[in-house]
């Protein structure tokens, strides 16, 4: 079956683009930004903080 002018152009396009699959600028970005924001870090360490800080205070009454 021979194939159509419009899917040999598409194909041509497509053998272009191939090498570039998984390159991209929002990509990079984002591992410049990873970690847990300081909010995160701030809310873990209250609930860890308080939950010990209540601990100690119940051992002691």
């Amino acid at each position: 079956m021979a194939t159509t002018p419009t899917m040999r152009q598409k194909n041509k396009e497509y053998a272009k683009r191939i090498n570039k699959r998984g390159q991209s600028a929002h990509l990079e970005e984002e591992d410049e930004k990873s970690g847990p924001s300081p909010y995160v870090v701030g809310f873990l360490l209250f609930v860890v903080l308080g939950s010990a800080v209540f601990s100690f205070i119940e051992h002691l009454f």
